[in-house]
């Protein structure tokens, strides 16, 4: 007895079958429950992650705010200081009279 082996085309992927083709009603409840599952999870996440933005926000115009104080602290004691400066040259000038220039040697 001789079999003759028929050559077949050559197979490729589309070719296997498989049984994911082949879903039943309760595959496809509980495919769409672990979608949504999975979209509630994303919506946590999303919603920890816009909490966590937000309090950066917050913390960046808290720190605006103490930068801001600052510089106007910073702003009045330099007033302060030049009226305090102002004050003692106007004083020292006044009482102060020279009479000559003064000499530079080199």
């Amino acid at each position: 007895m001789i079999f003759s082996k028929k050559k077949n085309a050559l197979r490729g992927l589309a070719d296997i079958r498989t049984l994911s083709g082949c879903g039943t009603s309760g595959q496809e409840a509980y495919q769409m429950y672990l979608k949504r599952g999975v979209l509630e999870m994303e919506k946590l996440r999303r919603q920890k992650e816009k909490n966590s933005a937000l309090e950066r926000v917050r913390n960046i115009n808290y720190r605006l705010m103490a930068i801001d104080a600052d510089i106007d602290f910073l702003c009045q004691s330099l007033k302060v200081i030049e009226e305090r400066t102002n004050k003692e040259n106007s004083i020292s000038n006044e009482s102060v009279t020279y009479k000559k220039g003064f000499k530079l040697r080199y």
